[in-house]
């Protein structure tokens, strides 16, 4: 049976007491590079909604290269209080 999602959200591991923001990159995520994970998610869901939690220092010309170019990107940053954590 195969099942299908209206969306899919994906939080892969980037933070933790050894997080170097300046390391951050998408293509060394884990358990899979981040192209991979997102064509995964788009499989499961219904229109290829996806969205990626990651950190504020993420590249977004990295981001936008996950897209085509028929398709968008929409940034949304989340803070807390005055400081910006991260960005879905």
């Amino acid at each position: 049976m195969s099942e299908s999602f209206g969306g899919v959200f994906l939080s892969p591991p980037w933070g933790g007491p050894d997080y170097d923001p300046s390391q951050f990159s998408l293509r060394t995520l884990t358990p899979a590079p981040g192209a991979a994970l997102v064509a995964l998610a788009r499989l499961l869901s219904v229109g290829g909604n996806v969205a990626l939690f990651i950190p504020r220092s993420a590249d977004l010309d990295e981001v936008g290269k996950l897209v085509t170019a028929e398709e968008w990107v929409e940034v949304e940053e989340a803070w807390m209080g005055a400081k910006l954590k991260a960005l879905t």
